[in-house]
């Protein structure tokens, strides 16, 4: 078996950018990556696994070294602006587990974000974003469902 090298370079991760169904996971590294190796879990279809990792950093860092988990592997070439995710539920809670690789096949830390897609931020009328000409528009928020009324 071949030992397993740890890297200098540093992993950290970005606020995730959130919709209603989709997640921008957003990296930064001290040094060159070549590549990611992540693990994306739900509470609804991660079951177990999510129950096991959402708290335990060590077991979740050691699944994706040794590939003993469910993971995706993306060259850092092919994420600029991050790792993208579509098609997720709103409401649901995830958890996102990533590590790289530097140049030399060194792993480094682990970088984590837990995350529920969501309408994102909410711009208030004295916000410079805020435009009166648009509606005033009131939203109730229920489990999956988005109620919208002007």
């Amino acid at each position: 078996t071949k030992m397993v090298e740890y890297s200098n370079v540093q992993l950290t991760m970005a606020e995730p950018v959130l919709t209603l169904t989709s997640a921008l996971m957003q990296m930064s590294s001290t040094g060159e990556i070549s590549r990611y190796r992540y693990l994306l879990l739900s509470t609804d279809a991660g079951g177990y696994w999510y129950g096991q990792y959402v708290d335990n950093d060590e077991a979740v860092y050691k699944a994706l070294i040794y590939g003993t988990c469910d993971y995706q592997q993306i060259d850092a070439s092919a994420v600029a602006d991050g790792i993208s995710f579509n098609s997720l539920e709103f409401g649901i809670d995830y958890i996102f587990r990533v590590i790289g690789y530097d140049k030399d096949g060194k792993i480094t830390n682990m970088g984590k974000v837990d995350f529920t897609p969501s309408v994102g931020k909410v711009v208030r009328f004295d916000d410079a974003k805020w435009q009166s000409t648009k509606p005033e528009v009131k939203a109730t928020i229920t489990k999956n469902t988005i109620k919208h009324k002007k």
